[in-house]
């Protein structure tokens, strides 16, 4: 028996390693760590999924695309817009699962929904959210907790956009279940800036007074090697004179985990690894706005991961002159003509502007609620 297995108790029940993969396995090529480690990693995960409730993986079968856009208006019909967001979240993890070669279901089952507020335009457009969302990793008796607050609203003169992406590392997770709503209160007391009590910064976007787009990826590289050593388990980083599918292969897999953390709040993000890929962004069922312009957010990813594409300088460079563009057009008074102009006068007009402000009232005051 390993070190990490735990001999049954007096009472005959079972602890350690062999109390997780009993509940919850087969897990992933475990780490070795103490029986009392792996104890309190399989009684967190149970009581979290028993007070959340969510451990089902649900399929989308091929070919069932039609019929799984009507079930996905009828989710919305009924005003059950999260219910939306965990079906977009077991596709978006399925397909990582897929892309690793790992055995379906090794990270869907591992992820519970601790807070799920979403507002959608469709099924397709979201507006606002505010997702939180605890992985628990299958190779290591450790968690992570992702924080996803997403706005943004169209208007006539320039649109409302911000969001920030942030997680919290768990290497010792307490033996019941979080908190969530101590979670949202703890963030919105911070304004939702991931930088107190252990949370660290994925990325930040907005649109600044200028209708400017500003964006910041914050991660470095030994935050990515902890994220993922936690999800996967240690990986010995190549050598230099390492032959070249190698290190692809690394980067890959880093790439990978940082996508996996977005995938749990619902954003799927498709990123370029090496020159002849395409960065594709946000995947186009559920187009959440985390970039607009320059694909910033992948280059910041890949610095992060420890590498850049050929193009990544220039484009970057590009980047920049475009938010001078912006700022100049700014200052000019220009970006608007006469035909975008609302029509003030039509009729109803007033009325709909007012319901507008209310409904937009009603959001910010319940915003943090708890699905």
């Amino acid at each position: 028996m390993s070190s990490s297995s735990g001999t049954p108790n007096a009472s005959g029940e079972l602890q350690g390693l062999d109390l997780a993969q009993q509940k919850f396995g087969p897990l992933l090529s475990p780490v070795a760590a103490t029986p009392r480690a792996w104890t309190r990693y399989a009684l967190s995960r149970e009581r979290t999924v028993q007070v959340y409730n969510h451990r089902t993986v649900i399929n989308i079968k091929p070919g069932k695309e039609d019929e799984e856009e009507d079930k996905l208006e009828t989710l919305l019909f009924r005003g059950n817009e999260s219910g939306i967001i965990r079906r977009k979240i077991s596709a978006r993890v399925e397909e990582l699962e897929r892309e690793m070669k790992l055995p379906l279901g090794t990270f869907v089952t591992c992820i519970s929904m601790l807070n799920c507020y979403v507002l959608l335009e469709d099924f397709q457009d979201p507006r606002d959210c505010n997702i939180i969302a605890r992985i628990y990793s299958p190779s290591t008796p450790a968690c992570i907790d992702v924080s996803f607050r997403h706005h943004f609203r169209a208007r006539a003169f320039g649109h409302e956009w911000n969001y920030s992406l942030g997680y919290k590392i768990h290497r010792r997770p307490a033996p019941e279940a979080p908190d969530g709503k101590g979670i949202i209160r703890d963030l919105k007391e911070n304004n939702y800036h991931h930088t107190k009590d252990g949370w660290r910064t994925i990325s930040t976007g907005y649109y600044d007074e200028k209708n400017v787009e500003r964006g910041e990826v914050y991660l470095g590289h030994e935050d990515v090697f902890d994220i993922c050593d936690l999800l996967l388990g240690p990986i010995d980083e190549p050598d230099q004179d390492a032959p070249e599918d190698e290190k692809i292969a690394f980067r890959r897999r880093l790439v990978w985990c940082v996508r996996l953390l977005m995938a749990s709040v619902g954003i799927g993000y498709k990123m370029a690894c090496v020159d002849s890929e395409e960065d594709d962004g946000v995947s186009t069922d559920m187009r959440w706005l985390v970039e607009n312009y320059g694909n910033w957010f992948a280059r910041g990813i890949r610095k992060a991961c420890g590498f850049e594409l050929t193009r990544d300088a220039e484009e970057a460079q590009q980047f920049r002159e475009y938010q001078k563009e912006q700022e100049e057009e700014a200052r000019s008074g220009g970006g608007f003509d006469d035909e975008d102009m609302p029509d003030f006068f039509a009729p109803g007009f007033g009325a709909a502007l007012l319901a507008q402000l209310a409904m937009n009232a009603n959001l910010q005051r319940d915003a943090g609620g708890v699905d």
